[in-house]
């Protein structure tokens, strides 16, 4: 995923998110349509506590603390190790 650098003017690639007219560029209305699918077809898990040995889980996979909130997301695949927070 692109990450924003700067002043939130510009993708990572360089591309630019708005047009000099101030418009959304159509790069970053793609970029942000794939984020927002991707997030809303994300499963998040929950527990309470932190994952890590606790939590089998697919790679790519979030599962948040609900004692914290905190948000984690799996690096590994498959077993309950691998657990990074995001």
């Amino acid at each position: 995923m692109t990450i924003f650098t700067g002043n939130f003017t510009e993708l990572i690639k360089d591309t630019r998110i708005v047009n000099d007219d101030g418009a959304p560029t159509r790069e970053f209305l793609q970029w942000s349509a794939e984020l927002v699918g991707r997030l809303n077809n994300a499963k998040v898990l929950e527990f309470a506590g932190n994952p890590e040995t606790n939590i089998n889980g697919a790679q790519n996979q979030f599962c948040r603390d609900t004692g914290t909130n905190t948000v984690y997301i799996k690096t590994t695949d498959g077993g309950n190790t691998g657990w990074v927070v995001v």
